[in-house]
């Protein structure tokens, strides 16, 4: 994957036609995505820490949605956003 990116990043755009990138990105999301997910979740060893890698990771998922929301807000506040746009966006 890092090699793939490394590639798009420095290929000229003009060397592809985007409609066939886009039809690539369609079959790659609806096929082999999926595969991979599954073939990760189905690695997963639940046993390794017990409760406190769960509780580590949920107080990180708390903060990154919390310090995205607070960084939307922020930034609709500077932006003179609507009134609750903010929250919709994140």
């Amino acid at each position: 994957m890092v090699g793939a990116f490394i590639a798009g990043a420095v290929m000229d755009a003009e060397w592809v036609d985007q409609q066939q990138v886009d039809g690539l990105r369609h079959d790659v999301l609806l096929a082999i995505m999926p595969v991979f997910f599954l073939s990760t979740g189905l690695r997963t060893n639940w046993q390794v820490g017990g409760a406190a890698v769960f509780l580590t990771a949920a107080v990180l998922l708390v903060a990154s949605v919390a310090g995205k929301l607070i960084g939307l807000r922020l930034a609709g506040r500077l932006l003179r956003w609507q009134p609750g746009e903010s929250s919709l966006i994140g």
